[in-house]
């Protein structure tokens, strides 16, 4: 755990939000490349990386309010919430969805291919997700449960983990659990975008909402969570979001293939 990744006198760099910085740019980065290799013009990519900004704008909005919706309490001892991040952080899946229906919009009008600039940037996701969740590792948030495994982590005094747990409790590091599943993610992406003989557009976005929805579903079951966010004495507000990721995946990758036979 290291909050703090840097410090200049009275100037401190965020780790946490270093981290995000070097996510998004990372996925910025892939999404290119593979831009290139889609064949896409290079003029109609930098009018889609204009998009991305407000895809991002959109992310974070999303992500910060479904994190209100959460802990309310946030609200209610922050007024700036925006601004206060550093006091509830960000939720994933309310980020996803505003960044996916912003980026449905902007794609529409931009007379881009949508399931194929879905599938350039499933990777980049996947990727950034490795980064992302390092940041989380370093901050010290959405750690695990107690855990007797050799890698278990052991977090400092003045943590939030040991807040909850008391000091010298060994947990399971959920967070590199979840950096860890996206970079095998991103390889799996990739694999499965080379084997596949015939271009079905978005079946690489789709197979990603698949593995996510899996992998978070599992990490959940080691994760620590605020009470409120436990449904039924023991299922996560997390674990449903995945299954509704796992349906919704198989759904469209059925619905995909349906129409290319009939194509």
């Amino acid at each position: 755990m290291r909050p703090i990744l840097l410090q200049f006198g009275s100037l401190k760099i965020n780790s946490w939000g270093t981290m995000v910085i070097i996510a998004l740019v990372a996925a910025i980065l892939v999404t290119i490349i593979r831009a290139r290799t889609y064949k896409i013009p290079p003029k109609r990519v930098r009018a889609a990386l204009h998009l991305v900004i407000f895809v991002i704008i959109a992310g974070f909005v999303g992500a910060r309010l479904f994190s209100i919706l959460e802990h309310p309490q946030i609200l209610r001892e922050y007024p700036d919430v925006f601004s206060a991040i550093r006091h509830g952080g960000l939720s994933w899946y309310g980020g996803f969805l505003f960044a996916f229906i912003v980026g449905l919009l902007l794609l529409r009008k931009s007379n881009l291919r949508i399931g194929a600039a879905l599938d350039i940037l499933a990777p980049g996701i996947a990727l950034g997700f490795f980064f992302g969740r390092m940041g989380c590792f370093l901050k010290g948030c959405c750690f695990g449960k107690p855990t007797l495994i050799p890698w278990g982590v052991v977090f400092p005094p003045e943590s939030y983990a040991s807040m909850v747990y008391g000091e010298q409790v060994s947990l399971h590091p959920t967070q590199l659990y979840s950096s860890f599943a996206g970079l095998i993610s991103f390889f799996i992406l990739l694999f499965i975008e080379k084997k596949i003989k015939k271009k079905l557009h978005g079946l690489i976005f789709f197979s990603f909402l698949i593995l996510y929805g899996t992998w978070r579903f599992i990490i959940e079951l080691f994760r620590w969570h605020d009470p409120e966010l436990i449904l039924f004495g023991w299922f996560t507000r997390g674990q449903a979001f995945s299954i509704a990721s796992i349906i919704l995946g198989i759904t469209l990758i059925l619905w995909t293939i349906k129409c290319s036979q009939r194509d």
